[in-house]
């Protein structure tokens, strides 16, 4: 499942948050209640890939000499705030 297929299933599914943590499938908090979406989980490295797609190049560089990053992104005319946390070297977005 890329990345677009879960901002997609988040639209459809009306989702208020998508959590990507490296290591587990992809989460989406629906009406409160959190469920895993997709047959595998994410690792850090397409997370990193991700970021390397939506990030500029100083983002990327504050992102790793940091633990956060808050940015806002645009999704099918829609704007949301994307927060990012680095957990013992494991990305989660």
């Amino acid at each position: 499942m890329d990345i677009m297929e879960i901002l997609q299933k988040g639209k459809e599914t009306k989702a208020s948050d998508i959590h990507l943590k490296a290591g587990t499938k992809p989460i989406l908090r629906i009406d409160g209640i959190l469920h895993s979406i997709g047959d595998e989980p994410i690792s850090n490295e397409e997370i990193y890939q991700l970021l390397k797609t939506m990030l500029s190049v100083e983002q990327l560089e504050m992102l790793e000499n940091k633990v956060s990053l808050t940015f806002p992104i645009r999704f099918q005319e829609r704007e949301d705030t994307v927060s990012m946390v680095i957990d013992n070297a494991t990305l989660i977005v």
